[in-house]
């Protein structure tokens, strides 16, 4: 069985983080709304559970797919996940989403690992398909 990724956090944002690790980082003023996007249902459960006194609301998803305003968000943080996205056109999908969704002058701000042995190794069962730098700046 594979191991699903951590969720996607939409901040009018849209990232990706380990459950438990994001939250405290990216909760943002009360005034603002953020969003979590995860595609694994009891992941989303958990994620929700721990962000339930915060204004994060979290939603089961796509992030490939999503009926979103266009100019919707200011921003996204997209950290430690596109390397959990099993194709490159998938992958680019997710970058043209957000593109469409951020408004003029909005930002992404995002981080994930190069691709080595040891991560294909941990990755085993799962999915793995790292994204080289200079392949995220064409896509850009």
């Amino acid at each position: 069985m594979s191991r699903s990724p951590p969720a996607w956090i939409w901040e009018r944002i849209c990232s990706r983080s380990a459950l438990g690790l994001a939250p405290p980082l990216l909760a943002p003023p009360p005034r603002q709304t953020t969003s979590a996007l995860e595609i694994d249902p009891e992941a989303a459960a958990r994620l929700s559970e721990e962000l339930a006194v915060t204004n994060v609301t979290v939603q089961v998803g796509d992030a490939t797919h999503r009926p979103l305003p266009d100019q919707s968000f200011d921003s996204f943080g997209c950290f430690t996940m596109l390397h959990h996205v099993a194709t490159a056109h998938a992958q680019f999908q997710i970058l043209c989403a957000i593109h469409r969704l951020l408004r003029p002058c909005g930002v992404l701000v995002g981080a994930d690992s190069l691709a080595s042995q040891e991560l294909h190794e941990f990755h085993e069962g799962d999915t793995y398909n790292p994204m080289d730098p200079a392949r995220l700046l064409v896509f850009l």
